[in-house]
């Protein structure tokens, strides 16, 4: 089966992901160092970029070439990738680094957009923020905002397994808070144990208002059956069975299925 290359903007700060990414894509493409690339935009020139992408590659299904900084691109070298993207597309897997947060009409690389695959990688700090508004909606049984915060997680490029673990971690640290209070000890107590602070234990009572143990268990219990299933290939659709999941868990506890057997059913 012939591996299809292509243009590919990766759009963001987060530098740690896009290289994460990176790794991901040539492993998976089986590419070879001899045939991988990293270029600085501002030495690049359009026929020698155009040469390179074209070039058969030596020991790998493509060649891999990953141009960094790509806004800082000559707007001759923009319209040649644009014009020849097709091409190219036989032989290179091309990624473009971009630091900026979106590409506009005004932006140097706009005109690659109608060629081109756009992944986001937004920075931690906002991604952390955004995840945690998954679970504030959830902890407040809001199934339309929790359902709004996992699009937008998705959106920016955030894996449903990763977010699928987020949620994992997040049911743990709620049912060791349940746990503890249930066995009456004290705050300060709780606070020591965990390593948190008393704004944080504050937020997951708040969380924790109706939820007993037991749902909590099987909530976590959910989390790792998804988790497995999706591992073991047994889930054709994760975003949906993920959908699923939030949906029980947002739900009143007389309500709750518990399981994911639900969700595994349907993807």
């Amino acid at each position: 089966m012939m591996v299809q290359g292509g243009i590919y903007l990766f759009i963001g700060p987060d530098r740690a992901r896009k290289r994460e990414r990176i790794d991901t894509i040539a492993k998976t493409l089986a590419v070879q160092l001899l045939d991988r690339h990293t270029l600085q935009a501002q030495d690049l020139t359009a026929p020698a970029l155009l040469t390179l992408a074209r070039s058969h590659p030596a020991a790998s299904p493509l060649r891999l070439i990953v141009v960094d900084e790509a806004e800082q691109l000559d707007s001759t070298c923009v319209r040649a990738v644009a014009k020849h993207a097709q091409v190219l597309a036989r032989t290179a897997y091309v990624i473009l680094l971009v630091e900026d947060d979106e590409i506009d009409a005004e932006h140097p690389l706009a005109p690659l957009k109608a060629c081109a695959t756009e992944e986001t990688f937004e920075s931690s700090e906002r991604r952390t923020s955004t995840s945690f508004a998954l679970v504030e909606a959830i902890a407040k049984r809001n199934t339309a905002e929790a359902l709004q915060a996992l699009q937008e997680q998705l959106a920016a490029g955030e894996e449903e397994l990763r977010l699928l673990g987020f949620l994992a971690w997040q049911l743990q640290q709620w049912l060791t808070v349940a746990h503890l209070v249930a066995a009456k000890v004290s705050r300060d107590a709780i606070e020591q144990m965990i390593g948190i602070r008393p704004w944080q234990l504050e937020r997951i009572q708040r969380a924790l208002g109706g939820r007993s143990v037991a749902s909590l268990r099987q909530g976590l219990e959910a989390c790792w059956e998804l988790d497995v299933a999706a591992k073991r290939g047994r889930v054709s659709l994760l975003r949906l069975a993920l959908e699923q999941l939030i949906v029980q868990l947002c739900l009143p506890p007389s309500a709750q299925i518990g399981t994911a057997r639900a969700a595994l059913r349907n993807a």
